[in-house]
């Protein structure tokens, strides 16, 4: 008997959740803040990247294997949509804007130290084979998930004040 197998293993522990009222919620608030069609093209440029790398995510399977791609491409992301949407916070240095928002985001040191030495490899050219997976995939997704909430939230309160006026 033979057995194909793919190390490592195609898995995200992604829960079983349900689409409950803040969730829902929270899917409002992202439609409700992504750029409209009459706005300038650069606005649209992070959301092009994301949508990309959600596509290498869910096209990754035994044959074709795109996680690095996926990572790469959620990394700057990043960068670009934090440059969209606040232009108080422009900075060139990507490592530093990456690491200024891990440490806004992420409270746990171990998996902020992971995610920033993967990309410092990345960008200095010396990632070991191997170093992304699916895992890290699913991981930067989840970190770049996180700080559109927190900054559609900045932009919502934002609106809302400048409504009031």
């Amino acid at each position: 008997m033979i057995k194909v197998d793919r190390a490592p293993h195609l898995k995200i522990g992604w829960s079983n959740a349900v689409l409950d009222t803040e969730a829902l919620n929270r899917v409002i608030l992202c439609f409700a803040m992504l750029p409209q069609p009459h706005d300038d093209r650069s606005k649209h440029e992070p959301f092009s990247h994301y949508l990309t790398a959600l596509a290498f995510l869910a096209k990754t399977d035994v044959f074709l294997q795109f996680e690095i791609q996926a990572y790469v491409l959620l990394s700057p992301h990043c960068r670009l949509a934090r440059l969209f949407m606040d232009s108080a916070r422009k900075e060139d240095d990507f490592e530093a804007a990456f690491e200024r928002m891990m440490n806004e985001l992420i409270p746990e040191e171990a998996f902020r130290k992971k995610h920033l030495g993967v990309v410092k490899s990345y960008l200095s050219k010396s990632l070991a084979p191997g170093t992304i997976t699916l895992s890290e995939a699913a991981e930067i997704k989840l970190i770049c998930d996180a700080y559109f909430i927190h900054v559609f939230n900045e932009l919502a309160v934002a609106r809302a004040t400048e409504a009031q006026r």
